[in-house]
């Protein structure tokens, strides 16, 4: 079995395109812009390539124009890049909250090692009293019934 080279599957996936593009009547669209995860899926590659490949990017650009839709971005870019300095938290304040989130994450882990160790002595404890009342040193209790339905939660 022979693999093929990045050359040959760039020019599958622009024959792909090409072919997508000549038998569709319109581009599936989002919010005026150029669904590209639609386009990839429907032409069986990842969307990266309508970003990487300069031939196929010529295409999709040309048909998002025939059809009057805005273009496709640069791949990785935001908008929240371009907001504006303003905007961003300062330092001092985000390495204060990075302290904060980490304290709990902490006190999270600690009070789930916690909430595991009580649950493995309940369970111990319920093993314990089963083996009294089945070995008859001690009646089975009436009433209350025990203080969680089922220890092995």
């Amino acid at each position: 079995m022979t693999r093929k080279s990045s050359l040959d599957m760039a020019r599958e996936y622009e024959a792909r395109l090409e072919h997508y593009l000549a038998h569709v009547e319109a581009l599936p669209a989002r919010n005026g812009k150029l669904n590209v995860s639609a386009v990839a899926a429907a032409c069986g590659f990842d969307r990266q390539i309508l970003y990487k490949n300069r031939h196929a990017r010529a295409m999709i650009e040309a048909a998002v124009e025939a059809k009057g839709l805005t273009g496709i971005e640069e791949a990785g870019t935001d908008s929240t890049v371009n907001d504006p300095p303003e905007a961003m938290v300062p330092l001092a304040r985000l390495r204060e909250e990075q302290r904060r989130v980490a304290l709990l994450e902490r006190r999270l882990s600690e009070m789930t090692a916690r909430n595991a160790a009580l649950r493995a002595r309940l369970r111990q404890q319920c093993l314990i009293e089963e083996h009294l009342i089945a070995a008859g040193r001690r009646s089975r209790p009436t009433g209350a019934g025990p203080l969680f339905e089922d220890p092995g939660e």
